[in-house]
Order: structure tokens, then sequence, then C-alpha cells
């Protein structure tokens, strides 16, 4: 009786760009099928996958990962009504949730400004976070109105819901 050599374990290493590889949790596998869960790790969405074992690669397979946008309003409303008309800068700071190891956290995607009131006024980004940030500078919407003008307006900011790294898993 020969003793069966024991099968190499089998990997799958998503490669994220820019040098950046990280090894996936396989869930399911048998003879014609590997079943991984790619997660979004906040950087790019476009990644290539491939199949280790052992010594053995397969070629890359690639794929685009839809991101998790979730969108929440920033209140309070900002309301600038005056007779003799006035303008002026409101600051909003952009706070996220930092993912951790096996944590899910939160980037900042973008923002808009929805309008509430507007008459005879204008509201409009000055400064904004790049996508991507955790730790972003603040948002500043410059705005006027005319005599007579009134404004009101809310902050809506999206956020792309993103997963931990765990170090372990970075190849």
């Amino acid at each position: 009786q020969g003793i069966e050599p024991k099968a190499e374990a089998i990997s799958v290493i998503a490669d994220y760009g820019d040098g950046f590889k990280y090894a996936l949790k396989v869930i399911k596998k048998n003879r014609n099928y590997i079943s991984v869960r790619v997660p979004d790790l906040g950087k790019k969405l476009d990644i290539k996958l491939r199949v280790v074992q052992g010594k053995q690669t397969s070629n890359s397979q690639s794929i685009r990962l839809k991101p998790v946008i979730q969108s929440r309003r920033n209140p309070p409303v900002k309301q600038h009504r005056l007779l003799v008309g006035d303008k002026g800068e409101d600051v909003f700071k952009v706070e996220n949730r930092k993912a951790q190891c096996d944590r899910s956290g939160e980037i900042f995607e973008r923002a808009s400004i929805r309008f509430i009131k507007k008459r005879f006024a204008e509201a409009q980004f000055v400064a904004l976070p790049e996508p991507g940030c955790v730790q972003c500078k603040d948002i500043r919407v410059r705005w006027y109105n005319e005599p007579t003008g009134e404004l009101a307006y809310q902050l809506q900011i999206f956020r792309r819901q993103v997963e931990g790294i765990c170090r372990a898993q970075v190849r």
C-alpha cells in the first residue's frame, strides 16, 4: 500500500492594484469550483483573482466590485434669511467609522447639497475631501442670498462601506 501525498492547500489571492495582494477566505470548494467572498477594502474596484496551489498559479480572472454606498443627511438644515441679503461660508465635519480587521467601516465618497428653499440665493461647495478618505478635511459651502432672498439647504454625505484589512491575509 502506497501513501498518498497530502494535497497542498488551495488559496485565492486578490490583487487590488498598486502592489496590494490579499488572501481571501475560501467558503466552498470542490473539483470544479472555488467559492470566495471578495471584500471591498476601500481600494480599487477592479480586482484580479488567482488560485494558488503549492507552486502552481492559475491565470488571473478579473472582476469588478460593486461598492455599497450609503447616504445620510447631515442635520441640521442650514437656513439663511435676511432682508438685506448676505453671504457666508458653512463648515461641516466629515466623520467616518474606521474599518479594522473583521470590522466594517466607511470612507467618504461624495457629497451633495439638497435645497429645501432657494429664492434669489445660491450655495456651492468650495472645499470637499478627497474620495476614499477616512480622516477627511472639512466640507465648506459658500452661500449668498440677494435682498429678500431665502436659502435653506441640507448637506447629504455619501459613504462607501468597506471592510477592515487583516494583516494575516496581506500577501
